[in-house]
């Protein structure tokens, strides 16, 4: 099966989105198929470029550095759309104009889309008359990608739920992201926190105003000035970086407050299960690629209550959920947490099991089966 993928964003480009989207792909190609992916170039990277089998194709942008980049008009453009020889298209979000692009190209080539929408709710931003725009687009461009779809892929309920919010008229089915889950086990502290031993809150993603980092910084000033010995890890890069580094500098707890910076795919989970306690402050998730990142080294994990979370953390259970920007109640959350870690390591180890019902080999599977599906009702059109 010859297969088209178009996506915002791709490696080098670090996040869970590009994660995901690789995954997939890479094990599709040790399936036997071929896959293509058709992305932005917005770190400046070669023009193609096989990784893992995968033939990726970097478009020209006009703005690089943005959360939403858009591809530019030219050859290469003009190149892709004289490419007839693919089965079928697959579109990562509905949210940037490279998804676009893949609903014309599988109208004007006849061929199934197939559209993942990773969102479960209405895009946040910093900027309310954003927001509104973004809303508008919703309930026009993408109420048409959704339309033009042979079928929907959400990856939570939440966005399914959403994607029948947008275009209740195709299909929609729930395959959820992969995670492969490691031999490595998170070492919790085994003591009551007295303020004499270190424990490290960890943060990881995109460093986006949605991603709600701003609320973790606020939490965790409340939490250093009762336990000194307590520090913030935030793992990751993005346009809202120098924010966020602006903030800390001006926070008490300045000293304590440590950007990471991004860190190399093989190392991320590693590097999360370095720390003590995870978590997500995040406005908007689709299924939070981090949370299932954090669960699977048996993390506890505190996270807001949005989009799909909840699919992965029962409060209470496999870790604890809390309202979206409320930092008050983070803090309050990760005292728990502290205050009895023994409690803590069962947590972490139920969000374990849980993220095994996760695995790719079966998503793979769930993904075969679809887009099998699709390119055989088009060929007996």
């Amino acid at each position: 099966m010859r297969i088209i993928v178009f996506c915002g964003y791709y490696h080098p480009h670090k996040g869970g989105y590009c994660k995901n989207t690789h995954e997939l792909a890479k094990r599709l190609v040790a399936r036997g198929h071929s896959v293509d992916v058709v992305t932005c170039n917005t770190e400046s990277s070669p023009p193609t470029e096989v990784i893992d089998g995968v033939q990726v194709i970097r478009l020209p942008v006009l703005v690089k550095m943005s959360e939403f980049p858009i591809p530019a008009p030219g050859g290469m453009l003009w190149s892709l759309f004289k490419r007839n020889y693919y089965d079928v298209a697959i579109t990562q979000s509905r949210i940037f104009l490279t998804t676009v692009l893949g609903d014309i190209y599988s109208l004007t080539k006849h061929i199934p889309l197939i559209h993942v929408e990773r969102g479960g709710q209405h895009t946040v931003t910093r900027n309310p008359l954003f927001t509104w725009m973004m809303k508008v687009y919703d309930h026009t461009i993408g109420h048409a990608i959704i339309g033009d779809s042979f079928s929907v892929v959400a990856i939570s309920e939440a966005s399914c739920v959403f994607v029948v919010h947008l275009n209740n008229k195709t299909p929609t089915r729930i395959i959820y992201n992969g995670i492969n889950v490691p031999d490595l086990m998170v070492m919790l502290p085994p003591w009551l926190n007295d303020g004499g031993h270190r424990t490290d809150i960890v943060f990881a993603g995109r460093l986006i105003y949605g991603k709600g980092v701003q609320d973790l910084i606020t939490a965790f000033e409340t939490i250093n000035a009762k336990h000194k010995e307590t520090f913030l890890r935030i793992i990751g890069d993005g346009p809202y970086r120098w924010t966020l580094e602006e903030q800390a500098t001006h926070s008490p707890a300045a000293d304590h407050i440590n950007f990471l910076g991004e860190v190399a795919q093989e190392e991320i989970v590693e590097t999360i299960g370095d720390g003590h306690i995870f978590v997500n402050p995040s406005y908007s998730e689709g299924m939070p690629t981090s949370v299932l990142e954090a669960a699977s080294v048996g993390m506890p994990i505190i996270a807001t209550d949005v989009g799909g979370t909840r699919e992965i953390i029962r409060d209470g259970v496999t870790g604890y959920l809390v309202p979206p920007k409320r930092p008050v109640q983070i803090a309050e959350t990760i005292e728990l947490i502290m205050s009895d870690w023994r409690k803590a390591e069962a947590v972490g180890k139920l969000a374990r099991e849980a993220a095994k019902q996760l695995d790719w080999s079966m998503i793979t599977d769930q993904w075969e089966e679809l887009l099998e599906e699709a390119v055989s009702i088009k060929r007996k059109e």
